[in-house]
């Protein structure tokens, strides 16, 4: 949610009586004494920061201050993943030491064996051979494998188009379709078995089919299923389509990189899977879930040493005041759950009011809750700025430097913004509100619908008692006209992944190799993947989507997911293939 809450924008600022509390602002952007109060949180060493970052501000940058900020980062790492409470054991492993950033002539070592440790020649190769790579991506995007809702009465997948779209893949990738054992699952979902010459613990990849509808076709330059490959406004040349960056663009990379390894020669030393869904965009229950069980009931397997999805990419402009791009290796995804408030009361005729109507005693409780957003859990996010410390400009360097002492600061910062809140907590978005049916007639009911998207730091638990508390107008027997909250369905968050794992490694080595000089950290992935699908094959599971996009004063090309005119640059798409090909060599030997 990165607007004003509709129902807090309605109330005046700092209205008289408000349960939420005078002072607050709009939306998930709360008020400033709500922010520094959740930040603190008891800790003295809050008011040090402010100050030290008060001074630092008005430091020049030869200042003895200055001095300090490239020096004094004792336990940086090491305590950004224990403020404000340590984390579970099995969460620890997004602070630990293995996020520690390279500097200097010691980056550039990093890079040279990343490079050396790839195949350059193949590299050069794969990246002359972009046109062939758009041509074919654009024609699978002529493939209108569009998944709808479920309840969509109207409308449903047609699984024609998928099966055109396997043809095709079959017709593109003869050595993958020789070499590789192919299973089609449920007509539209499909699993490719690389195998291996030894018994080692095999890892997967996973990207899915189906796209998103495109919406209305006047809002595109180009139309959605026409596969063009053309220039953007900048010149640059791009395959434009639905489906072109989420999630076809995947699909086809992984694909290109095997090919080209089974060209080679190649031979992995474990089994490799590529697997690939059809309905992510709704949940995965006919596509991902269905390969899960075929895997675990049919196939045998039984663990994965790691798996591999979709998630966030190599940034450029996004990370504030930092020099280099930046690829971020999602190690955990937040959860969801969709919770249903519902408020009765007695009918009645319009012209005799009440005080507690239901749509108004809703309308209160679902203002509260846009403006008393959850606490804020920055262990992952302070993780992923230490891992950037050396690249920032004065004054964030010294902030970064020292997570120790200024985590709350930057915590504060990250929670008052509603552009950057969604990686530091549990957000609250009222999706839905329905009530009455007669112009006039008092509506005895009044029913909203509020999606959290879980941190992992949240539990269900901790989500129903904050919009009970904050709603503060319980429904039970003695209280019949409360409001009622009830959870329709959830999903937890995943655990979060360590960065001590050979694949976070080999995908850190990758993209030094094929992006070069990069900053590279973990990160949140704040929307929902099939990787929930896995959980009980991995612990160990990744989320990173490698192309470069852009934001800038001209387009943020993040937007185009979901959005209009959704295309790929053909040369990343390139890049992509060469990434792929890297990481499958490290991986698979």
């Amino acid at each position: 949610m990165d607007q004003p809450g509709a129902f807090a924008t309605l109330c005046d600022k700092g209205r008289a009586g408000c349960r939420c509390g005078a002072g607050h602002a709009d939306g998930l952007k709360p008020s400033l004494s709500y922010v520094l109060r959740d930040a603190l949180r008891g800790k003295a060493l809050f008011w040090l920061g402010v100050a030290l970052c008060a001074a630092s501000a008005a430091a020049a940058p030869a200042s003895p201050l200055a001095a300090a900020s490239r020096t004094l980062s004792i336990g940086a790492v090491a305590h950004a993943g224990r403020w404000p409470s340590a984390p579970s054991a099995s969460r620890a492993g997004a602070a630990k030491g293995a996020f520690s950033p390279s500097r200097g002539a010691a980056a550039a070592a990093e890079r040279a064996r990343a490079r050396d440790g790839g195949d350059g020649a193949a590299k050069h190769r794969i990246l002359a051979k972009a046109p062939a790579y758009a041509a074919r991506l654009a024609a699978a995007l002529r493939c209108e494998t569009v998944s709808y809702e479920r309840d969509d009465a109207e409308r449903s997948a047609d699984l024609g188009e998928f099966e055109k779209l396997h043809a095709l893949l079959e017709a593109w990738f003869p050595r993958v379709h020789a070499a590789l054992e192919r299973t089609v699952v449920n007509r539209g979902s499909l699993i490719f078995r690389w195998k291996g010459s030894t018994n080692e613990a095999p890892y997967a990849v996973y990207a899915h089919l189906d796209v998103v509808p495109p919406g209305s076709a006047d809002g595109w330059d180009r139309p959605p299923f026409r596969g063009d490959v053309a220039a953007d406004a900048s010149g640059e040349e791009c395959v434009w389509g639905r489906g072109a960056i989420d999630d076809k663009n995947m699909v086809l990379a992984h694909l290109e990189a095997v090919e080209d390894l089974l060209e080679a020669g190649v031979s992995p030393r474990r089994d490799v899977y590529l697997l690939f869904g059809h309905d992510e965009e709704v949940g995965g229950l006919d596509g991902a879930k269905r390969v899960a069980a075929h895997l675990r009931d049919v196939s045998g397997v039984a663990r994965f040493d790691f798996l591999l999805d979709e998630g966030l990419f190599v940034t450029e402009g996004v990370v504030p005041s930092h020099a280099k791009p930046v690829a971020m290796i999602c190690v955990a995804e937040k959860g969801f759950a969709n919770v249903k408030l519902t408020c009765r009361s007695p009918p009645g005729h319009a012209s005799v009011p009440g005080p507690d109507g239901a749509l108004g005693r809703l309308a209160r409780a679902v203002t509260r809750l846009e403006r008393r957003p959850m606490p804020s859990r920055p262990s992952v996010a302070l993780a992923m700025f230490a891992t950037l410390r050396g690249g920032f400009s004065w004054p964030l360097e010294l902030v970064v430097s020292n997570l120790w002492l200024f985590g709350p600061v930057l915590a504060a910062v990250l929670a008052s913004k509603p552009e950057t809140a969604s990686l530091v907590r549990t957000t609250t978005a009222v999706t839905i509100f329905r009530s009455g049916q007669k112009k006039n007639v008092l509506p005895d009911e009044a029913v909203a619908y509020v999606n959290h998207r879980l941190h992992p730091d949240d539990s269900l638990d901790d989500v129903l008692a904050h919009d009970r508390r904050v709603i503060a107008d319980p429904y039970d027997a003695d209280h019949p006209w409360g409001v009622e909250v009830e959870v329709e369905d959830f999903t937890p968050p995943s655990k979060v992944s360590t960065a001590d794992h050979a694949a976070f490694r080999h995908l850190r080595a990758a993209t030094l190799e094929v992006f070069g000089d990069v900053a590279v950290a973990p990160a949140l992935f704040i929307a929902a993947s099939d990787s929930k699908h896995f959980w009980d094959f991995t612990d160990n599971i990744y989320r990173y989507n490698p192309i470069l996009l852009r934001k800038t004063d001209r387009e943020n090309e993040l937007k185009r997911f979901h959005g209009y005119n959704e295309r790929i640059a053909t040369a990343a798409l390139a890049r992509q293939v060469a990434f792929y090909r890297s990481f499958h060599l490290r991986c698979a030997g």
